[in-house]
Protein backbone atom coordinates (compact mmCIF):
# COMPACT_ATOMS: atom_id res chain seq x y z
CA UNK A 1 0.00 0.00 0.00
CA UNK A 2 2.84 2.47 0.92
CA UNK A 3 4.30 1.77 -2.40
CA UNK A 4 1.51 2.57 -3.95
CA UNK A 5 0.83 5.95 -2.30
CA UNK A 6 4.13 7.41 -3.20
CA UNK A 7 3.34 6.30 -6.66
CA UNK A 8 0.54 8.16 -6.96
CA UNK A 9 1.60 10.91 -5.21
CA UNK A 10 4.43 11.34 -7.81
CA UNK A 11 1.93 11.74 -10.11
CA UNK A 12 -0.17 13.88 -8.62
CA UNK A 13 3.51 16.26 -8.22
CA UNK A 14 4.46 15.98 -11.43
CA UNK A 15 0.66 16.68 -13.27
CA UNK A 16 0.21 19.95 -10.94
CA UNK A 17 3.85 20.87 -11.17
CA UNK A 18 4.41 21.25 -7.38
CA UNK A 19 6.87 21.05 -5.23
CA UNK A 20 7.21 18.75 -2.35
CA UNK A 21 9.34 16.10 -0.73
CA UNK A 22 7.81 12.76 -0.39
CA UNK A 23 9.53 10.68 2.58
CA UNK A 24 8.85 7.44 4.10
CA UNK A 25 8.78 6.52 7.81
CA UNK A 26 8.80 2.96 9.43
CA UNK A 27 9.93 -0.04 7.91
CA UNK A 28 12.99 1.13 5.98
CA UNK A 29 15.55 -0.96 5.66
CA UNK A 30 17.41 -3.16 3.67
CA UNK A 31 15.42 -5.47 2.18
CA UNK A 32 12.91 -2.14 1.31
CA UNK A 33 15.09 1.10 0.37
CA UNK A 34 15.29 0.26 -3.17
CA UNK A 35 11.90 -0.45 -3.44
CA UNK A 36 10.58 2.59 -2.13
CA UNK A 37 13.28 4.51 -3.65
CA UNK A 38 12.50 3.33 -6.94
CA UNK A 39 8.31 4.46 -6.27
CA UNK A 40 10.23 8.02 -5.51
CA UNK A 41 10.19 8.95 -2.81
CA UNK A 42 12.68 11.69 -1.73
CA UNK A 43 13.56 11.06 2.05
CA UNK A 44 13.89 8.03 4.03
CA UNK A 45 13.40 7.62 7.36
CA UNK A 46 15.27 4.76 9.20
CA UNK A 47 15.28 4.14 12.96
CA UNK A 48 16.39 0.80 14.13
CA UNK A 49 17.98 -0.40 10.97
CA UNK A 50 20.30 3.11 11.05
CA UNK A 51 21.19 2.21 15.03
CA UNK A 52 21.41 -1.57 15.04
CA UNK A 53 24.06 -1.31 12.39
CA UNK A 54 27.67 -2.46 12.63
CA UNK A 55 28.59 0.80 10.45
CA UNK A 56 25.87 3.48 10.64
CA UNK A 57 27.31 5.14 7.78
CA UNK A 58 27.83 2.44 5.19
CA UNK A 59 24.34 2.42 5.98
CA UNK A 60 23.02 6.04 4.95
CA UNK A 61 25.03 5.23 1.90
CA UNK A 62 23.41 2.23 1.13
CA UNK A 63 20.06 3.89 1.84
CA UNK A 64 20.88 6.59 -0.52
CA UNK A 65 21.95 4.10 -2.98
CA UNK A 66 25.19 5.26 -3.75
CA UNK A 67 26.52 2.16 -2.21
CA UNK A 68 26.25 -2.03 -2.07
CA UNK A 69 27.57 -3.12 1.56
Amino acid sequence: GCLEKVRRLCAIREQKGYHYSIEVDGGVNRETASMIREAGTDVLISGSAFFASPSPSAEVQFFKGSAIV
